[in-house]
């Protein structure tokens, strides 16, 4: 609907009216199922690994081979099998209480897309940092940015990617960069950038990056725009989530985390009689 157009105006969902487009693919009985221009069957399977076809379908575009075993790792360092993990914990609950591997892992996949942590997380990162850069060309210093980002002018810097609240530093970016790398992949503008607002956080508040501010700035500088980071991050905890549905699964119903009913302490208001 064009900003011409008023709500009362239906012409756009007329034109679509018992029609269905899809700029992604479709299937034509009796010749072939294509995806973005390729014949999926004749030209991409036994060609591309899932992570590359799912590259493909987050974004349109086929990537180079290199970023998308850089992706897998990436898949790696955010499936982690710890029942611990908000996530992980509704996958899990989902196997102690009977649910498949399949309604259990969505349901984790939908706790994990939070705007603390999780995926959503890359857009805010992503945005940060795209900032960031401009006001670096332009002579902003890196000082000069952390000052903008304190809330109030007070206190440390809140910046999506960087910082975590349980944990000091993160082992999932020196995995990362070690596996970039050994692909020969570039260190870009964005994710030099994020290094360097880094150092400039340990120095003043002891604070680093985390995997999203590592992960934003990579991806930026091989061409994601935020969304598509975010699309293609969307199934990053599926295997950890799995992993403990499994776990779970394989034990006596309800063994997750039982309570007793006087496990809960009720501190509100005491019982009294109804009125008739």
């Amino acid at each position: 609907m064009t900003s011409r157009q008023t709500a009362t105006d239906t012409r756009y969902w007329d034109r679509l009216r018992g029609h269905i487009q899809s700029g992604a693919g479709g299937w034509r009985v009796g010749e072939a199922v294509y995806s973005h221009g390729y014949s999926l069957l004749g030209e991409l399977v036994g060609e591309l690994s899932w992570v590359e076809l799912f590259a493909l379908y987050a974004t349109g575009r086929r990537q180079p081979r290199p970023l998308c075993r850089w992706l897998e790792a990436f898949f790696l360092c955010m499936s982690w099998p710890d029942p611990r993990i908000w996530c992980n914990q509704i996958g899990a609950l989902g196997g102690s209480a009977g649910n498949g591997p399949v309604a259990a892992t969505c349901a984790g996949i939908l706790a994990s897309d939070g705007v603390m942590y999780g995926p959503r997380t890359l857009i805010d990162a992503t945005q940060f940092l795209r900032q960031a850069l401009q006001a670096r060309r332009s002579g902003t210093s890196i000082d000069a940015l952390l000052e903008q980002a304190r809330p109030g002018g007070k206190g440390k810097p809140r910046i999506v990617g960087f910082a975590r609240p349980l944990a000091s530093g993160d082992a999932r970016v020196e995995a990362l960069e070690r596996v970039r790398r050994e692909l020969a992949l570039s260190r870009g503008e964005h994710l030099q950038l994020a290094f360097d607002v880094e150092a400039r956080l340990l120095e003043r508040y002891a604070e680093g990056m985390n995997v999203a501010g590592y992960v934003a700035g990579f991806l930026s500088d091989h061409g994601f725009a935020p969304q598509e980071i975010y699309r293609v991050s969307a199934l990053c905890v599926a295997a950890g989530v799995l992993a403990c549905q499994r776990d779970q699964e394989a034990r006596p119903s309800g063994s997750f985390l039982p309570l007793r009913c006087d496990d809960v302490h009720y501190t509100g208001t005491a019982p009294r009689e109804v009125p008739v």
